[in-house]
């Protein structure tokens, strides 16, 4: 009788956890992504989701793109959200600068500046709490060090 009982509950665990890998671990990124679009959209007027996943929005003249990924480890999900800025537009020269200066990614043959949104607890909440921050951040930054490049180009 107990090897049948230990038996049951295991074959119980071993589909518990077919069933957590296929299912859930699908099902729960999807949703915090809505819920963190809706979050931003509240936050960010005009933002969208684009063709590669990306949620666009457009602040004087810059274009700036949101990524959410969803990550899964043992105890649960990681919530983790950057924050790219376009640098499509700028000389050649200077972006290469700031490709050195800054961590940057080609997303859809453009060049875009990276920064995550640093929190110490990585809630949906929190994550949109601080990313008009991180905006703030990422956008002033890079027009300090554009504006400095330049500068010292124009003075040789």
């Amino acid at each position: 009788m107990s090897t049948l009982l230990i038996i049951t509950i295991l074959i119980s665990f071993i589909c518990y956890q077919i069933y957590f890998e296929k299912v859930i671990t699908k099902k729960v990124p999807i949703q915090r992504k809505e819920k963190i679009f809706k979050l931003l959209s509240t936050k960010f007027e005009g933002l969208k989701e684009n063709h590669l996943g990306f949620f666009e929005f457009t602040l004087n003249n810059k274009n700036i793109l949101f990524d959410y990924k969803a990550i899964r480890h043992k105890n649960g999900f990681s919530n983790i959200l950057k924050i790219y800025l376009d640098i499509s537009t700028i000389e050649e020269e200077i972006k290469q600068l700031c490709k050195i200066h800054f961590y940057c990614i080609k997303i859809d043959n453009k060049d875009w500046i990276e920064m995550p949104v640093e929190v110490f607890f990585d809630s949906l909440n929190n994550l949109v709490k601080y990313s008009s921050k991180t905006v703030d951040r990422i956008i002033s930054e890079t027009e300090i060090y554009i504006s400095e490049k330049r500068r010292e180009r124009d003075t040789k």
